[in-house]
């Protein structure tokens, strides 16, 4: 799905455990971006920039930007701050 953050679109997928990924979301797991932090994929773990690692877990939103960096917001965070994009 695609979402707005001040003027800017970016790709965003609720993460959940079903193997209903968009393109990029496998291409970040295929290029070690992202990964489980369980056998049970209850946490989803991104490699960021500055913070070394953040995790996430299911309901909660995997964000990429125009720059391709990837960031996990809870659920309340992306409701209030994102508009989605009709597609």
């Amino acid at each position: 799905m695609k979402a707005t953050i001040n003027n800017s679109q970016v790709d965003a997928w609720r993460i959940t455990t079903t193997d209903d990924m968009p393109d990029w979301v496998i291409t970040a797991f295929n290029r070690k971006l992202i990964w489980w932090n369980t056998p049970e994929k209850d946490a989803l773990v991104v490699a960021t920039p500055r913070l070394g690692v953040s995790m996430g877990t299911t309901g909660w939103y995997l964000i990429k930007s125009p720059e391709n960096t990837y960031r996990v917001i809870s659920e309340k965070s992306f409701h209030k701050d994102y508009q989605l994009v009709s597609e």
